[in-house]
């Protein structure tokens, strides 16, 4: 272990900082949510500039639609302004958009599963699974606006947490590994 380099405590420290901001997050994931959206909106403004800028570069190729990218650009940034002027609506915006894809995907997987049904014993569980995709997705959109305040917080705290998990049991891994002179 001492030859690939991984060192056991940074592992350590990460998880139980990240399982720190996971706590934070969930204990208010409404201020995460609106965080969230506001960097999103910055960062939609950021790639819209570079959009724009690409779209008046390339002005005088008429392979490039000439307009396009400078609407493009311009449809881009005005989405990052208002996320960012709007962070509530905007967070409602895609938590609906999200609820969208969820229900979309739920009903795929269940189609899929189904036409499985042939070739693979267990296509129930996958059905199963897309049944749970699909009710989440119904669920999110039936709580609007309310899921709208907390959904993307919610998300982002789960995901600290099972990432800050993760990172504390590899790093008492190696830990363990380290001592047992593997």
């Amino acid at each position: 272990m001492a030859r690939v380099g991984l060192k056991p405590g940074w592992f350590i420290g990460m998880g139980i900082a990240m399982l720190i901001l996971g706590i934070l997050a969930f204990i208010d994931a409404f201020s995460v949510t609106l965080a969230s959206t506001i960097v999103l909106g910055i960062l939609l403004m950021a790639g819209g500039v570079i959009q724009f800028v690409q779209g008046i570069a390339h002005f005088k190729n008429r392979m490039m639609g000439r307009w396009v990218n400078l609407l493009i650009g311009f449809f881009i940034i005005l989405a990052g302004l208002i996320l960012c002027a709007e962070p509530i609506a905007g967070s409602q915006i895609l938590t609906a958009f999200l609820a969208g894809l969820l229900v979309l995907g739920g009903f795929s997987k269940i189609f899929w599963a189904v036409n499985q049904r042939d070739h693979a014993p267990d296509w129930w569980v996958a059905a199963f699974g897309g049944a749970i995709t699909l009710v989440v997705g119904i669920l999110l959109y039936w709580y609007l606006p309310w899921s709208g305040f907390f959904f993307i917080g919610t998300l982002i705290a789960i995901e600290l947490l099972v990432a800050g998990l993760s990172s504390l049991l590899f790093g008492l891994g190696l830990r363990r590994v380290r001592k047992e002179g593997f």
